[in-house]
């Protein structure tokens, strides 16, 4: 399965990770879920469990202020385009 290109430009998405201050694993979950994998295809691809993948997700939700996937992309867009969540 080939990727969708990154739903952000490369300069946002650095600025956006940097702010909610995520490793680089968190990032590259965040990478993915903007791109519509699923938490078991995100294991997958970064070779690791599923429980390390979700657990990951919970830090990146606190870290973001929000409690699901969906919050979690509209809170970045809205960063993304300067608008106040």
């Amino acid at each position: 399965m080939t990727l969708d290109p990154m739903p952000l430009p490369d300069k946002a998405f650095k600025k956006i990770t940097r702010e909610l201050e995520l490793s680089a694993q968190q990032t590259k979950v965040v990478s993915y879920v903007l791109r519509g994998l699923t938490d078991k295809e995100i294991a997958e691809r970064m070779s690791l469990k599923l429980p390390t993948i979700r657990s990951h997700l919970g830090r990146i939700f606190e870290r973001g202020k929000v409690d699901n996937r969906l919050k979690l992309v509209l809170k970045i867009f809205a960063m993304s385009h300067n608008i106040a969540t």
